[in-house]
């Protein structure tokens, strides 16, 4: 949540912004991840000895696949955001 405000305050419809929303959508869901996975992780009572080393190695394991879901929604969304403003400014210069 914090990540999608902060993103918006320095938001502009330009090629650059894409690259800022791919940075927030990375650091912003990778903080997430920490959270519920190590939550669960640490704190489920499903693992016997929990630790660090073996939390970082599920992170690696387990996190590119959740950044690809993520990356695969907010590309669509950026897509629908593109087609919507680009039908929005055709319009105003019709009529």
């Amino acid at each position: 949540m914090l990540g999608g405000r902060w993103f918006a305050k320095h938001y502009r419809f330009a090629v650059q912004s894409v690259l800022t929303l791919a940075a927030t959508v990375v650091a912003s869901s990778f903080v997430c991840h920490l959270f519920s996975s190590g939550g669960f992780y640490f704190f489920s009572g499903r693992y016997t000895d929990p630790t660090l080393a073996e939390f970082g190695a599920r992170i690696a394991k387990h996190y590119p696949s959740s950044l690809g879901t993520l990356a695969f929604y907010v590309a669509t969304a950026a897509i629908i955001h593109i087609v919507v403003k680009a039908l929005s400014a055709s319009r105003k210069q019709t009529a």
